[in-house]
């Protein structure tokens, strides 16, 4: 598994001042970032360390998790230590928080190479210096007759069974092994070694943790007599209401560029609602509230221009993906929306289409291939059939290279960019990019 980390990255994204540090709570309430709290506001410690748990059940982080990391750089801005914990002990039970049954157990390997690209995402994107931890490293080793000594002994089984999660799954016939029964223990003893190790006094989080992350601190409490806390940010839903995640079973956006390309995750949040961008302008974004509420007004005015979606997009991107990802997925989208000649395309502005899988095609060629446009383009899926391809070079929506099609001809006879790209139009804005492999 993972060694532990220490990742010095002295990029600083942005420098925040607050007139005192317990306004940083303030600003995360204005900003939908704070759901629930132990304690009242006022209660929340000032300054210390801050950690966020990541489970390391697939191989890139989504833009839920992503809350979480755009809230410890809040924390991180206002002069708190900031821990990454990645899951590789957890990870091979999984969390039962927020499920209706049992997680499919992983293998170990994948697990592995999991929590290790999850380690490399985390620590392109979070700015300024980050202590990365996998919990495997004090897990894998614990004894178990210790462990139960220690830390089983601060849990009572009446208690636990009132969980509302608990409750549900025993409700519904399918019960809960003692594996998942027994997570609360393993995440509260997280807290407990961060805390004991790093100072950790904060315990960020989504909603759906807050039971498991409150046994945490009563954990701290119980066994070292000091006062820790946690925080809460309210899940991310999609349009049904949805808890958006990777396992979840609902589309998602992944914030490794091999996943989700930059040019869609940049499109995803340019068309956002308009109900929805006034949200996430404030949850995504580290611009200062007075300029949010600035561009919300204008948007307003002109809901037409996508003012706020345009702001979203770019601020997000250029943390998650930086200022190249960010001016990658502009040139992209300049080109699909016609707003960029194709012919003053560099071979490496070419290639950097290659990540948007429903627009690059590869287009393996041989010598003397009687592969024509038309059967290429349907072997794609990017026409339906060899009917639909004669309709369109009939109208006239058929583009390629710049040049209408009238007819179907072989397309090793089609002038090519740098004797290897080809580009086709279908209709208005349908771009696609094909690479001929030769």
């Amino acid at each position: 598994m993972l060694t532990r980390t220490l990742i010095k990255n002295r990029r600083h994204y942005i420098s925040r001042s607050y007139a005192t540090q317990s306004n940083i709570y303030t600003s995360l309430k204005t900003r939908g970032l704070l759901y629930q709290h132990t304690g009242q506001l006022s209660d929340l410690p000032s300054t210390g360390t801050a950690y966020v748990g990541f489970d390391p059940t697939a191989r890139a982080l989504h833009i839920g998790n992503l809350l979480s990391i755009v809230t410890l750089q809040h924390l991180k801005n206002a002069g708190f230590g900031c821990v990454a914990l990645v899951g590789g002990a957890t990870g091979r039970i999984g969390d039962p928080s927020g499920r209706v049954k049992e997680r499919q157990l992983l293998d170990v390997d994948t697990i592995s190479n999991n929590a290790s690209s999850i380690t490399d995402s985390i620590s392109n994107i979070f700015k300024g210096d980050l202590i990365i931890e996998d919990n495997y490293d004090w897990l894998g080793s614990t004894n178990v007759i210790e462990f139960m000594r220690d830390v089983g002994k601060s849990f009572r089984v009446n208690t636990m069974l009132t969980k509302e999660l608990v409750k549900k799954r025993i409700d519904s016939g399918d019960g809960m092994s003692v594996t998942e029964f027994i997570y609360p223990l393993l995440q509260s003893y997280d807290y407990l070694h961060l805390n004991r190790k790093h100072g950790v006094n904060i315990q960020i989080g989504g909603s759906d943790q807050w039971s498991n992350m409150i046994d945490g601190v009563d954990l701290i409490r119980r066994a070292d007599e000091k006062s820790a806390h946690c925080i809460t940010i309210p899940l991310l839903l999609d349009s049904n209401g949805n808890k958006l995640g990777k396992s979840a079973g609902t589309e998602n956006i992944w914030l490794d560029k091999t996943v989700t390309s930059i040019y869609d995750f940049y499109q995803f949040f340019i068309n956002t609602t308009d109900e929805e961008v006034v949200r996430m302008i404030y949850t995504f974004t580290f611009l200062e509230i007075e300029e949010i509420q600035s561009i919300i007004a204008e948007h307003e005015q002109q809901p037409e221009k996508r003012i706020a979606q345009k702001r979203l997009a770019t601020e997000i991107t250029k943390y998650v993906h930086g200022q190249q990802g960010l001016e990658t997925a502009l040139m992209c989208t300049d080109v699909f929306y016609g707003l960029k000649d194709i012919n003053s395309l560099s071979k490496t502005e070419f290639l950097s289409f290659k990540g948007i899988k429903s627009r690059f095609h590869t287009v393996n060629l041989n010598e003397g291939d009687n592969k024509t446009m038309s059967s290429v383009l349907k072997d794609l899926g990017v026409l339906e059939s060899k009917k639909e391809f004669k309709r369109m070079c009939k109208s006239g929506g058929l583009v390629v290279n710049t040049e209408k099609m009238e007819q179907d001809e072989n397309i090793m006879d089609v002038g090519t960019y740098y004797n290897e790209f080809l580009v086709v139009r279908i209709g208005k804005k349908n771009y696609h990019i094909l690479q001929l492999i030769k």
